[in-house]
């Protein structure tokens, strides 16, 4: 039988390629003081809830003093690594907001209260550029949810148990802070604890989200505060509604039943 050109057995013959594999990248290493940075960020996260809960003469507040630990460990990270992350344009929106604030003072009829609002309006873009900074990855910013979380539940768990021990039936707050502001803090807390309950893969900790919903509910309703409890229906029904493309059924009716055993 005669033998074709490039056919052995029956079977074509293909010459050999020889395979390339992609070297793997090196993981990129975090610095001393990056690390530092991120944990002072954390614990920072968690002391605003509890702002007033612990006052230190002639320093302020501790969540003040963490504040500004957070941000000079995250100033010393940054020249540690040398790489400034490009300004998003939600940062550069608030940037020329609060220069347009601080621009005011020179027309304003109470400059003394401008200047003020001002110097707030700067310590709250330098926290939003840190975490911007120090954050950048998706776990990195879930971590600090979870921590606004933890001192949302100890507020809330602090505001429950003051009122069981007094008996008041006055506005309820926790660590003699203003109810309006605890209420903010327990509005804010019930759509990150549903967000965080959606992504989470172990029904054990996504109940434990949805229960912490209803403990912020009812520590929400108990500050009485109006502003609070009207912010709270419009942030759930939003998270919910950008959870619903990407979660299952059985997700949609819990995402949907928790809030309304909260309210």
């Amino acid at each position: 039988m005669r033998k074709l050109q490039g056919i052995t057995n029956g079977m074509p013959q293909f010459p050999a390629r020889t395979a390339w594999v992609k070297p793997a990248l090196p993981r990129e290493t975090k610095g001393v003081l990056t690390s530092v940075a991120s944990v002072a960020l954390f614990l920072f996260v968690i002391t605003m809830p509890l702002e007033n809960a612990v006052i230190l003469p002639g320093l302020g507040t501790f969540a003040r003093i963490v504040g500004l630990v957070a941000f000079v460990c995250g100033m010393m990270a940054l020249l540690e690594g040398g790489k400034l992350r490009a300004p998003s344009v939600g940062l550069l929106i608030m940037a020329a907001y609060v220069l347009w604030s601080a621009l005011s003072y020179f027309w304003s009829v109470s400059p003394e209260d401008t200047l003020s609002q001002a110097l707030t309006y700067v310590q709250l873009l330098s926290l939003a550029w840190l975490i911007w900074q120090v954050a950048p990855s998706h776990e990195q910013r879930v971590n600090l949810l979870n921590a606004w979380l933890i001192g949302s539940a100890i507020s809330a768990v602090s505001s429950l148990i003051g009122h069981g021990a007094e008996g008041r039936a006055a506005r309820d707050a926790a660590f003699n802070m203003n109810p309006n502001d605890v209420g903010l803090r327990m509005a804010l807390c019930i759509p990150m604890a549903l967000y965080l309950s959606a992504l989470e893969k172990r029904p054990l900790r996504a109940w434990a989200y949805r229960g912490l919903m209803m403990l912020s509910a009812i520590a929400l309703f108990r500050t009485a505060s109006l502003m609070s409890v009207s912010m709270k229906p419009g942030a759930t029904a939003l998270t919910v509604t950008l959870r619903l493309p990407s979660s299952t059924a059985r997700a949609r009716v819990n995402e949907f039943t928790a809030p309304l055993l909260a309210a």
